[in-house]
């Protein structure tokens, strides 16, 4: 056998051993999962003067690459009238919601006014913030509606 015959075999061999070291180097170090949730606030409707609750929705979106388990204990509502903590509370359905990557749940409240404290013109500021361990961007944990109310 020439040796370029016995060249070209040892190429082939070489070939074949590189690429199945990155076959399995792909397979054997996964990319490191990345906890990303990130908050939408829905405050449909005006907030009248004239009722004394309003509801609320906490809409979280995982944008990162893990799928990650979400609770409404995880969510947290501020709001404000005219800078004011409200006196009133937030009430939540209890639930937890696994999302996958991509994926996206909705998480109902109820705010229960305080005794008199919206009128009419009154500026409310809804501030909902989702918050888990680990979360590797914060500035999209929060968001804010702001209404005046009729």
């Amino acid at each position: 056998m020439s040796s370029f015959g016995r060249l070209r075999g040892g190429l082939v061999v070489a070939a074949l051993v590189v690429v199945t070291s990155l076959a399995w180097s792909a397979i054997a170090s996964p990319q490191v999962p990345v906890i990303d949730l990130a908050m939408d606030a829905i405050v449909k409707g005006p907030t009248k003067s004239t009722k004394t609750s309003k509801s609320l929705v906490a809409r979280v979106v995982n944008e990162g690459t893990s799928t990650e388990p979400v609770c409404d204990t995880d969510i947290s509502w501020v709001i404000t009238v005219n800078g004011t903590p409200t006196t009133g509370s937030v009430s939540e359905k209890m639930r937890c919601k696994t999302l996958g990557p991509g994926a996206k749940a909705r998480f109902k409240a109820t705010w229960s006014y305080g005794a008199g404290e919206v009128g009419p013109g009154a500026t409310v500021v809804y501030t909902a913030t989702v918050s888990v361990a680990g979360d590797v961007n914060a500035a999209n944990n929060i968001d804010t509606e702001t209404r005046t109310a009729k």
